[in-house]
């Protein structure tokens, strides 16, 4: 968090801070929890890359604390990743085409169980296949 003269904003602080993308290309959003002394969140705030990033490539975000944010700004002791989600994620699928989707929290889980599942039932298939029932 870095703090800059009154004159500039109704805000005095600025949050700023470097995120790289280690896996596909995508978009990235943060979620940013400011914390009191005693680990209480007395504010959260939403980071949103402003483009897609590739693979390997970084990028600086930066956001002015406003609204509740601004008003707790002298209480506010640390800042703390609570969440980070990727955003059209180019994800391998088990027939080896690349699906373009844009994902949410809950969505992109549902997606993941369910090609686990579609694995984990080939797998079985294979293994009975192979192997004669018993008699």
């Amino acid at each position: 968090m870095v703090r800059g003269s009154e004159s500039q904003t109704k805000s005095s602080c600025l949050v700023v801070f470097e995120i790289m993308n280690r896996g596909d290309p995508c978009e990235v959003r943060i979620v940013v929890n400011a914390l009191d002394a005693q680990g209480k969140i007395l504010h959260q705030m939403d980071v949103t890359s402003e483009s897609r990033l590739d693979t390997g490539e970084s990028s600086i975000l930066k956001r002015w604390m406003d609204g509740a944010g601004a008003a707790l700004e002298n209480q506010m002791s640390f800042l703390k990743v609570s969440h980070v989600e990727r955003r059209n994620v180019l994800e391998s699928l088990l027939n080896g085409k690349k699906a373009d989707y844009k994902t949410t929290g809950s969505a992109a889980d549902a997606n993941k169980d369910k090609v686990r599942e579609e694995k984990i039932r080939a797998l079985k298939e294979t293994f009975l296949k192979e192997r004669p029932p018993s008699p």
